[in-house]
């Protein structure tokens, strides 16, 4: 079962956040 595109570009959003999130805190 493929993810829907939309699904799938949320969640690469989700996880490019928690990725600056935590590069925020770090500097």
């Amino acid at each position: 079962m493929e993810m829907p595109p939309l699904l799938n570009t949320v969640k690469h959003l989700e996880t490019f956040a928690k990725v600056g999130l935590t590069f925020i805190k770090l500097t």
